[in-house]
């Protein structure tokens, strides 16, 4: 199955690693880290979008089998840059920009273990904003889509023998 935790922190770690700005997992409640920070917004997941395959394995004893079904699947996150500077987006837009020109030569090791890979990324987009009458907070945001892969293993005993009985009348 899986673990949603490990890949949260495995996109936390990564964003982390390419920007050197700090990641937050969107929703939670709590008060919003300082900026720059890039806040990751999960929006959607897609399982079993290819046709699941199937690895079957004698374990050692010979009196099961082990059956891994591998099937993979797509997870939409968004992310929101919040920079701190207040002289516009080009700050946030920049720090966005970075992880995408680096996403898929830089520090992959946390995402693999997930089971994730780099699929694609949108434009950025500028979402500066008043926050107040006196402040300005400057957004940049930036879909991205990931390959998931679901193992899951399972084990099943061999039917040893079989009878089958013929009855006629």
């Amino acid at each position: 199955m899986i673990d949603w935790t490990v890949i949260q922190s495995a996109l936390a770690t990564w964003v982390e690693s390419v920007t050197g700005v700090k990641a937050w997992i969107a929703n939670q409640n709590g008060p919003r880290p300082a900026a720059p920070y890039v806040s990751l917004r999960f929006v959607g997941s897609e399982s079993d979008v290819a046709v699941p395959a199937r690895h079957v394995e004698d374990n050692a004893n010979n009196i099961s089998v082990d059956i891994t079904h591998l099937s993979e699947g797509m997870l939409v996150v968004e992310l929101t840059c919040f920079a701190a500077t207040a002289v516009g987006s080009s700050a946030a837009h920049a720090i966005l920009q970075e992880l995408r020109k680096r996403a898929r030569t830089t520090a992959r090791a946390a995402l693999k273990a997930a089971g994730l890979g780099i699929g694609a990324f949108s434009t950025i987009g500028d979402f500066s904003r008043a926050v107040t009458a006196a402040t300005w907070e400057p957004r940049a945001l930036m879909t991205a889509r990931f390959f998931v892969l679901d193992v899951v293993t399972e084990n099943a005993p061999y039917a040893e023998t079989a009878e089958v009985t013929i009855e006629t009348e």
